[in-house]
């Protein structure tokens, strides 16, 4: 099934940050834009805006800021098909990452600017487990138009890596590989005001995941909108971090730093592999971090 996601990044006030992805089937993303529509008014959606009342949403009552939200949750949860979303603090993903290539190799280059930055490899955890979601574990197809939101730090260098990877698959199967399980089709960067109203249910989302970390560590129950929006899937502590999911529709993770070191090597031995042997070995200690 052919799939529209929109994407985008949110964090919390103490240093959470989360990329989120909502996916829709191409009629769903028509009838659940127009509702969007409908219930925003002409306003440009961003969560924070919406939380603190600014922008668009200055001087809206507690009534009308409840009666949005609500129909956020609805929008989403009656018309996505999928619902994604990972995070790691702000710390972590900046120790972990080099900032400069000691390394010539064309792969290399690409890979260091496009994971610079924190924005790089959330964005490409949230992709992979998109595209586990859209493969339904089947043969490898690509089936999804992903939609960014222009401006985040890093945004450019990850889009100049799926460049590097679409224009050098047939030579080099193993990129193939790589966006077959992002299964992409498209990537496109929109400035916001310019996106399609319901591709910014990605801001809700990960808004809400990185807010849930923050609340669960203080021992706070999740916020009501969450718990619609999930159905009341309990996020659980485990080996990984803190998740939350049904592993067939809806699935979120805010990864423990020892996952970092993980997602590090993966990303190394991806862009390092020969063969498909290479890659079925990454893929083995990526599964350990993954699902």
């Amino acid at each position: 099934m052919a799939l529209r996601a929109g994407i985008d990044a949110g964090r919390s006030g103490s240093g959470i940050y989360a990329v989120a992805a909502v996916a829709f089937s191409y009629g769903r993303a028509k009838k659940a834009n127009k509702q969007w529509q409908r219930l925003l008014d002409g306003r440009t959606f961003h969560m924070t805006h919406l939380n603190a009342r600014k922008g668009d949403f200055e001087g809206i009552d507690d009534r009308k800021k409840k009666q949005i939200m609500h129909g956020i949750v609805e929008i989403i949860k009656n018309n996505a098909s999928y619902i994604v979303c990972t995070s790691y603090d702000d710390s972590t993903i900046e120790e972990k990452f080099p900032k400069l290539s000691n390394n010539e190799k064309a792969v290399d280059e690409f890979l260091y600017r496009a994971f610079r930055t924190k924005y790089g490899p959330m964005i490409h955890m949230c992709m992979w487990t998109l595209g586990d979601f859209a493969n339904d574990g089947a043969m490898k197809r690509n089936h999804i138009s992903y939609v960014l939101e222009t401006g985040d730090d890093g945004q450019g260098g990850f889009i100049d890596y799926i460049r590097f990877l679409n224009s050098n698959k047939e030579r080099q199967p193993v990129y193939k590989h790589v966006l077959e399980q992002y299964s992409l089709v498209k990537l496109i960067a929109t400035p916001k005001e310019e996106m399609e109203g319901v591709f910014h249910a990605a801001d809700f989302v990960a808004w809400e995941w990185a807010r849930h970390v923050e609340r669960q560590r203080q021992d706070l129950p999740m916020r009501k909108s969450l718990q619609a929006l999930t159905s009341k899937i309990p996020a659980l502590s485990d080996y990984y971090g803190l998740t939350l999911g049904d592993k067939n529709r809806i699935f979120c993770r805010h990864y423990a730093e020892k996952h970092a070191n993980r997602l590090v090597k993966f990303l190394r031995e991806t862009a390092e592999a020969k063969s498909e042997a290479d890659i079925r070995a990454a893929n083995a200690h990526w599964a350990e971090t993954r699902f």
